[in-house]
């Protein structure tokens, strides 16, 4: 048990060290586990990994000094963790015996990724309660605002050219009123529904139209939409 407690108050001391080389950090957990037993060392850490909701703090205060990226990356090396990898990317050619590999390492953000992927999932794939709606904007609003997706999602959908999955998000699932009623409908009747049998028009979409009144009322005139209600094409 010693030698366990000990390997493992190494491990966040050195952490926190190559994060905050002032030792604040470190010093204030080895304050706290100078003060327990191995019994209660013991305890502490089995609540502290079956609680998933714990985290080690890292206290910065920014106006006295920053975490840089080198920082970061020592810190990663004393977890064992690889920043610099090289970048599978399968979906570009959808062929898993000609996959196209990056021609330099890098920086792998591997928390950041797998919770853009799950919170993309939890809003777009299982948040699709639209009960709730503001009428000015035609946005989902209270806890259904879970199935919008935000501009992080929708710029990864953009770069993976997932156009028919963002026609699907940012109409009839968002603010377009018609689009969605035609959806519902088809849903009902057919038991399926296609993008291409509903109207998209930008006079349908709330959102939109909000937007473009705000700007007229405070004097300015935008290109949100034009002549027509017909949206500006950009080549």
């Amino acid at each position: 048990m010693a030698k366990n407690r000990k390997e493992i108050e190494n491990l966040v001391y050195e952490t926190f060290d190559a994060l905050d080389p002032s030792g604040t950090n470190s010093s204030k957990y080895k304050e706290l586990y100078s003060q327990m037993s191995d019994a209660q060392f013991d305890k502490h850490m089995k609540g502290f990994l079956a609680n998933k909701n714990e985290n080690f703090i890292l206290d910065i205060n920014e106006l006295d000094r920053r975490v840089t990226m080198d920082q970061c990356e020592a810190a990663a090396k004393v977890l064992g963790i690889p920043l610099m990898e090289y970048v599978y990317m399968p979906h570009l050619t959808m062929d898993k015996k000609n996959v196209i590999v990056s021609k330099e390492r890098c920086l792998v953000g591997w928390i950041n990724v797998k919770r853009t992927q799950q919170l993309l999932h939890k809003k777009n794939g299982l948040s699709l309660s639209d009960d709730r709606i503001n009428h000015m904007t035609g946005q989902v609003t209270g806890d259904d605002k879970n199935s919008r997706d935000s501009d992080i999602e929708a710029t990864m959908l953009v770069s993976l050219g997932a156009d028919a999955i963002l026609q699907e998000l940012h109409g009839p699932r968002a603010d377009d009123t018609v689009m969605r009623q035609q959806m519902m409908l088809d849903i009902a009747n057919k038991q399926y529904t296609s993008m291409d049998e509903m109207e998209n028009l930008p006079i349908n979409k709330v959102t939109l139209n909000t937007v473009s009144t705000y700007f007229l009322s405070m004097g300015i005139l935008s290109d949100l939409i034009i002549s027509d209600y017909i949206l500006p094409i950009v080549d």
